[in-house]
């Protein structure tokens, strides 16, 4: 059968599940078209026993199907993506690398030669965590672990016994001192342990998570892998894929908001929470002490807008202080019906304004850096299209385009990162807007806010008379 391309191209856009040839055989096409064509049947297509897609479904297990570089369709019709993949059909690169294995499959590491390698894994039963090998495929060293033990293997053996351990996250560090042909394990509970190796025996391989040999492959998840302190590259992987756990767990936040989702998952091991009004800290479990919030990059505070969403006229001051060259200070949230916002940020260690009354942005840069760690006062006020920003003794102006001059924003405002944008390291000292000073008791939830380690001098010129406490 041949096909011209427009009527592929027609053929490959509506969502038809379909076979071509016998469906029996193991090599026949299993999959979804999209937007198939009504004059195809005139083509010599024949549509008999065609379907539609089931929603949901990406792939049909155990059939060639769409999940392209190295993904395995699963039993519930979603593709298994193979390691630093991600996407529906693993089409997208994943930074992040989560290994995953199932006592089948192993990584065989592209460095050999470095002296450190270190991990975290989160262990479900027993297998092998290294496993070196010589030229000669013969086992130098290996650590295994088991539900109440660590076994580190070369010309000795030690092992560490794990009291209680509930496959909870462990942190690794495994070095190789050919010098004194020896290897040391460090566990972050900060037990160690060590075994000597032959030197005429070189580590040709080094696995992780088992080898093609060894009899007791790993069952569980891996992360944070680093060789000689830079993330580790990969020879071989086989049976790998992304972990599926999440950071969040059961009760991980106290004290938290009813409206939202209190624990978002920052991958395998990491969360955050969201803190209900005055309290603060990594679980939400600390009573704020009316001192001035420090945010570091995936912090926020979340305040009532003090007015009814809508209006020609923003007056906003803010008195903070950053070290990181980028971060969002301050946003407005969007309204269910306009797309108008009003955000202020760092960029590359300079403070910027861009708002959009909806026809348009406008963007206004201050010159001059404040990344340096020390207090700095900003004062922004927007008038119908026209906006002043004022940055210390630095002023400058700007008009959005169109002629809307109104102002439609949601009942929230940001300070210092939004749930979805990373926001700046660093302290606030003091929030007004429209002339209303803004507490923390004004906050409707917070995420990852500590003390700052010290206020604005009383004799500073930004001192103001209300501080965000």
């Amino acid at each position: 059968m041949s096909l011209k391309t427009t009527q592929l191209k027609n053929i490959l856009r509506k969502r038809h599940q379909f076979h071509i040839g016998d469906s029996a055989k193991k090599n026949s096409f299993v999959g979804c078209f999209y937007d198939l064509g009504n004059d195809l049947g005139s083509n010599g297509i024949d549509f008999d026993s065609v379907d539609h897609c089931k929603v949901g479904n990406t792939c049909i297990a155990g059939h060639l199907g769409p999940c392209g570089e190295g993904g395995q369709c699963n039993e519930l019709g979603h593709c298994d993506c193979p390691l630093g993949r991600s996407g529906q059909y693993c089409e997208h690169d994943r930074v992040s690398r989560n290994p995953s294995f199932n006592r089948d499959g192993y990584l065989l590491l592209q460095d050999t030669d470095a002296d450190t390698y270190t991990l975290s894994l989160a262990a479900q039963g027993t297998g092998a965590v290294f496993a070196g090998y010589d030229k000669k495929g013969r086992e130098i060293v290996s650590l295994v672990i088991d539900s109440t033990s660590i076994k580190l293997t070369g010309n000795s053996q030690e092992t560490i016994y794990i009291k209680g351990y509930d496959g909870a996250w462990l942190d690794l560090t495994m070095t190789f001192d050919t010098a004194d042909e020896a290897v040391f394990v460090e566990l972050g509970t900060g037990e160690e342990m060590m075994t000597l190796f032959e030197g005429s025996r070189k580590l040709n391989k080094l696995y992780l998570g088992g080898s093609p040999t060894f009899s007791n492959n790993f069952r569980g998840c891996f992360t944070e892998v680093e060789v000689n302190g830079k993330e580790a590259e990969y020879n071989e992987q086989v049976n790998v894929v992304e972990c599926a756990m999440e950071g969040c767990y059961e009760n991980a936040c106290q004290n938290t908001v009813n409206d939202y989702n209190d624990c978002v998952s920052k991958g395998p091991r990491y969360f955050s929470c969201i803190c209900g009004h005055n309290f603060v800290g990594d679980k939400c479990d600390v009573r704020w002490k009316r001192q001035t919030p420090r945010f570091n990059g995936d912090s926020f505070l979340k305040f009532l807008n003090p007015d009814n969403s809508t209006n020609e006229d923003l007056h906003l001051s803010i008195v903070f202080k950053v070290t990181g060259k980028s971060g969002l200070l301050f946003r407005t949230e969007p309204s269910t019906l306009h797309a108008d916002y009003v955000s202020i940020g760092i960029s590359r260690g300079r403070l910027f304004l861009t708002y959009e009354l909806g026809a348009g942005p406008a963007y206004l840069k201050c010159p001059r850096r404040v990344d340096d760690g020390k207090w700095h006062f900003l004062h922004m006020t927007l008038r119908g299209r026209h906006a002043v920003l004022m940055v210390d003794r630095w002023t400058s102006e700007v008009m959005s385009p169109g002629q809307r001059n109104v102002l439609n924003v949601g009942p929230y405002l940001y300070l210092g990162g939004t749930p979805a944008e990373p926001g700046i390291t660093g302290c606030v000292e003091s929030l007004s807007v429209r002339d209303e000073p803004m507490t923390m008791s004004d906050t409707v939830a917070s995420s990852n806010i500590d003390y700052c380690e010290d206020n604005v001098p009383e004799t500073s010129i930004y001192k103001l008379k209300y501080r965000l406490k």
